[in-house]
């Protein structure tokens, strides 16, 4: 009974991240998952002037032609704002459905704005501003 309970719980634990659309966190684990829904992580949370491909260590993904600090620009010009008139930046390389993107996200007072940009074109996939 304890088996088919836990056998039940594990399965419902990984059924929902899929459920619900959730992005890798960038771990080893996370992007075996991820992958399985067609999103591979390449590794951690990019630190400007960090190579995204080095993240992987496997040399699988070509180099993205758009630098991390390019993308930012993008995304902080789309917005209307400068590097330090923003907080709580993160920035991450992904590669989803087989587009290599990078995800910024940032805050301007209670405002949150979430962009993927193409790591190649420089072309705004998606945006959001939310409170």
């Amino acid at each position: 009974m304890k088996t088919r309970l836990f056998g039940f719980l594990l399965a419902m634990l990984l059924a929902v991240p899929a459920m619900t659309g959730c992005r890798a966190a960038g771990t080893v684990e996370s992007a075996g998952r991820a992958a399985e829904h067609g999103v591979e992580s390449v590794g951690n949370t990019l630190k400007q002037g960090e190579d995204p491909t080095a993240a992987t260590g496997s040399g699988n993904y070509a180099k993205p032609a758009l630098t991390l600090e390019e993308a930012r620009n993008i995304a902080l010009e789309h917005a209307g704002f400068s590097a330090g008139q923003v907080t709580a930046l993160h920035m991450e390389y992904e590669i989803e459905h087989g587009v290599p993107q990078y995800d910024v996200e940032f805050r301007h007072g209670a405002w949150e704005y979430d962009y993927e940009i193409h790591a190649d074109t420089g072309e705004i996939l998606s945006f959001s501003k939310d409170d």
